[in-house]
């Protein structure tokens, strides 16, 4: 039993990161959309004085001229506190910053936030999995497990929709803001006969499938049925100028206990 559902993703705890000094951006390694931390930052900035340094002795390596100098002008990573996504950078190698400059921006947690219809809550469960994928890369599917789900307020009678969250990971995710679909697999029954849902028409309160037979004599009447339905099999006669009371057949909102 597969459940579809969408949503977008989240950016949490999101960090604007700005200089805290007055000098010059010397290295962007990370671009938007990849993971960073303390040890991986996503640049450095060099103070005015040591970039005075090293423009001064061009001949000299940046690096020979750092480990000289680093104890007394340490080079300043763009970092989050701990590991975050990087949504946007702005900062530009060999460009100026003053303090305060915003340089990226990043968020310390990413959640995927899926919607769940009316007719699928009582399927749905925390710790299920979700398969997922971008709409516009539907080829890249990924996996990860529903930490929270919540029903909508109620109604009088049924059970509305509701809303399911996924901390997202190196391991697997998505951009920040991204659109995205995915299934989550509700339940596992072995040597069931199914159908397409959209295939199944509701009248009265009952539901037919119409389904393909093999035909014999035919009269104005009546019609032969050789093969397709079992004898005596209850079918559906539709008055072809009047269809108002026929509707698709769809899953009912979970019942108030």
């Amino acid at each position: 039993l597969l459940v579809r559902v969408q949503g977008t993703v989240r950016p949490e705890q999101v960090y604007r990161l700005k200089s805290t000094i007055e000098g010059r951006i010397e290295t962007v390694v990370k671009k938007a959309n990849e993971w960073s931390d303390e040890r991986d930052p996503i640049g450095t900035l060099l103070t005015k004085e040591m970039a005075a340094l090293v423009d001064s002795n061009s001949t000299t390596p940046t690096g020979e001229l750092e480990d000289r100098w680093q104890r007394v002008f340490q080079a300043i990573p763009i970092s989050c506190p701990g590991r975050c996504f990087v949504v946007k950078v702005y900062a530009q190698p060999g460009t100026l910053a003053q303090a305060g400059t915003l340089l990226a921006e990043a968020a310390g947690k990413l959640r995927l936030v899926g919607r769940v219809r009316p007719g699928d809550t009582a399927w749905v469960k925390e710790g299920q999995l979700v398969r997922f994928w971008d709409k516009k890369d539907p080829e890249r599917r990924q996996a990860a497990k529903i930490e929270r789900f919540l029903r909508d307020v109620q109604g009088d009678r049924i059970v509305p929709g509701g809303t399911f969250t996924v901390l997202l990971t190196p391991e697997a995710w998505l951009a920040a803001g991204a659109e995205w679909e995915g299934v989550i697999e509700a339940e596992v029954k072995k040597d069931v006969l199914s159908v397409p849902t959209k295939a199944l028409l509701v009248k009265d309160g009952v539901a037919y499938l119409p389904i393909r037979v093999s035909t014999g004599v035919s009269t104005y009447d009546e019609t032969e049925i050789v093969a397709g339905v079992p004898s005596g099999a209850p079918v559906l006669v539709l008055d072809a100028t009047d269809t108002g009371g026929v509707e698709r057949h769809a899953p009912q909102p979970e019942p108030m206990d």
